[in-house]
């Protein structure tokens, strides 16, 4: 029986991390290689044009992390004092522009946590079907992984860092590392998957046999992967909602772009 409490105590997470390492290296070490090689693509006009048009979307969406809308209204320039020289030489006025300022009628307690539960259920499906690629060889999860990889790496390569530091470090400290284990897990289910099968197949070892003295482990480390997952898309759906966006602008005001 699972017992959650179990699986989440000091003693298991460092059985965990034993069990999961080297799967954790793999998906870390693939997010490296296809970020930098997004970020490579998109400085070369190298993007393939599906990821390139989706690129396109978050970038016309707003710098930050896709929350942010184009604001066209004329008195922003005199509310805010935004001009070519705004204080800081890495953002022009342009980069600014992009980013939707603090509007007087904010929202509720009540629709941030709606926000935040939408961004989460968005997320996390993406991450729960990267996971449950792992029955099918982890294919699914790989090119999801590696089109996202690739997006971030553009979007990191073309934004300004202090943009990047304010709008999308807050809640992609969590997201980021979430969709790591994500792919790893996955990568544990393959094996799993694969092991059972080999003992299906076996005239010396049954599943049962292979279950309790091989595998029993990977399966427990892919469980506690998908609780690890949906706790860091908890805390990142709630950053992400109800701390970034402010915490952002405050960055912005207390650097004197805004």
């Amino acid at each position: 029986m699972f017992h959650l409490k179990q699986y989440l105590s000091r003693d298991y997470l460092k059985e965990y991390f034993k069990v999961s390492k080297k799967y954790l290296l793999v998906s870390l070490i693939f997010a490296i290689i296809i970020t930098t090689l997004g970020a490579l693509s998109v400085s070369i006009g190298a993007l393939p044009d599906d990821i390139a048009y989706q690129y396109d979307e978050v970038v016309d969406e707003g710098y930050a992390d896709g929350n942010y809308d184009l604001y066209d209204d004329a008195s922003y320039d005199d509310k805010y004092n935004i001009y070519d020289d705004i204080g800081y030489e890495g953002i022009s006025s342009e980069d600014v522009e992009n980013i939707q300022p603090p509007q007087d009628n904010t929202s509720d307690n009540e629709d941030n946590d709606l926000d935040a539960l939408s961004l989460f259920i968005h997320n996390f499906s993406i991450d729960a079907s990267v996971l449950i690629s792992g029955l099918f060889l982890s294919i699914y999860g790989i090119m999801v992984s590696a089109y996202n990889y690739i997006i971030i790496g553009a979007t990191f390569a073309t934004t300004d860092p202090i943009l990047i530091l304010l709008f999308v470090v807050p809640h992609g400290i969590f997201e980021i590392p979430s969709s790591i284990f994500a792919l790893a897990g996955a990568l544990m289910l393959t094996h799993f998957t694969i092991n059972m099968a080999k003992a299906a197949l076996s005239k010396n070892n049954t599943m049962k046999d292979e279950y309790h003295n091989n595998s029993c482990y990977l399966l427990e480390a892919y469980i506690v992967t998908f609780i690890i997952c949906f706790i860091l898309l908890a805390v990142a759906a709630f950053i992400e909602g109800n701390i970034t966006e402010p915490l952002g602008y405050l960055g912005l005001f207390m650097l004197g772009i805004l």
